[in-house]
Formats: C-alpha cells, sequence, structure tokens
C-alpha cells in the first residue's frame, strides 16, 4: 500500500502544521507488468473511492499517484 499525507505547514511552521488529507493506494490486482489499484481519499468527512485497472507498473508510484488524482472528482 502506499499512503500519501497532504499537510500544510503555515510559514514553514511545524508546530502549526495540519492535515488536509489522505491518499491510499491499494495492490487489488493484475500481475508483474499491469495492476489494479483501489484509491481511497479521505478530506475531513469525506471519502471517495476509484479504481485503477490496467496500470502499466513500469511507470512507477508517482504515475500511480498522478492516475489516480486525474481520475478523483474532488467537486463532489
Amino acid at each position: 500500500m502506499l499512503r500519501i499525507t497532504l499537510e500544510m505547514v503555515p510559514y514553514g511552521f511545524e508546530s502549526v502544521a495540519r492535515e488536509l488529507g489522505v491518499m491510499e493506494i491499494c495492490n487489488v490486482g493484475g500481475d508483474d507488468r499491469i495492476g489494479t489499484y483501489r484509491v481511497t481519499v479521505t478530506q475531513g468527512d469525506k471519502k471517495r473511492e476509484v479504481i485503477i485497472s490496467g496500470y502499466q507498473r513500469s511507470l512507477g508510484a508517482w504515475g500511480l499517484v498522478e492516475s489516480a488524482l486525474s481520475k478523483i472528482d474532488f467537486s463532489k
């Protein structure tokens, strides 16, 4: 599983940092080359989930994060 935590650190002061949201990406299938992932984004009391299928693992973790961000509808 990949977990990405988004924090706001006002003016760089860690003492007042606060979490804005968390993305978790879980491998739920595929093979050595192609993966299927369940993506969950939690932001406050809102939770969104999408499935990414057919992802080419050779594109790496940041490519997977990019793909996840492009599929999630943040307007809801």
